[in-house]
């Protein structure tokens, strides 16, 4: 972490160093900065892109990033090592995937049939890994990987953001699509702890709450519900036309 910090400032003074604003071409008073956000927030497409930011999210920080592990040792009966080899193909699928579905949006330069198609994989996927019976560790890997490729969708939402507002409002609409983001790790991982709670028996070993396999599976049941939501919310985004406007294609 103390490393990262390191090249974090590196890059700071560097950018500080070469980088220079154009003058005149953007207006940086006051009252331009809240038109801007009060336009992007009046804009629809945008909160429809947030959610998705938010949803496509949730699995790796709210899932990932806290309840995996314990899930994994808890009806698989993995030790702590093994269940934490599972949680981090999470973010191998999603390193692997956030910059190939980048390309591909590139390539066929479209957003939507992309962010419809993973929160399809990412929802069934998901479904499999929590609700299935006891699968085999190498399926159960190979599921892993495709829900963190299925979630690096998520990268996608910020350019449809982008896009689908002006681009003097681009900052403004970037900071609403990561505000989502964000939030999905601060709200979901709590709220999937406050179901385990409300499920909770008075189990307890070495003052630690003990859940079992069904009360993890049923708090976790939000993850499938927001994420196949997802699926509805792509259908009613827009694809940015040639001059700027969105559209359906």
């Amino acid at each position: 972490m103390l490393a990262i910090a390191v090249v974090g400032a590196a890059l700071a003074v560097g950018l500080w160093l070469t980088r220079r604003d154009r003058d005149g071409t953007t207006s940086h008073t006051a009252a331009a900065l809240v038109a801007g956000l009060r336009a992007v927030a009046m804009n629809a497409q945008t909160w429809l892109f947030a959610y998705l930011g938010m949803a496509l999210a949730t699995t790796l920080l709210a899932f990932g990033g806290l309840w995996a592990v314990p899930f994994f040792m808890t009806p698989y009966g993995l030790d702590r090592a093994a269940a934490a080899i599972l949680a981090s193909l999470l973010f191998i699928g999603w390193g692997v995937g956030a910059p190939l579905l980048g390309w591909i949006s590139d390539r066929i330069g479209r957003r939507r049939p992309i962010l419809i198609v993973c929160s399809l994989l990412l929802t069934f996927q998901l479904l499999a890994a929590l609700y299935a019976s006891v699968l085999p560790f190498g399926i159960l890997s190979a599921l892993l990987l495709g829900i963190g490729f299925a979630g690096s969708a998520m990268g996608l939402t910020f350019a449809g953001g982008r896009a689908c507002n002006q681009a003097a409002h681009a900052g403004a609409a970037l900071g609403i699509v990561n505000t989502a983001v964000m939030a999905s790790g601060a709200a979901f991982q709590p709220l999937i702890g406050l179901f385990l709670d409300l499920g909770w028996d008075g189990r307890m070993a070495a003052g630690a709450r003990l859940y079992s396999a069904a009360d993890y599976r049923a708090a976790l049941a939000v993850l499938p519900i927001v994420t196949g939501l997802a699926v509805l919310v792509a259908l009613a985004v827009k694809e940015p036309s040639p001059r700027g406007q969105t559209t359906r294609q």
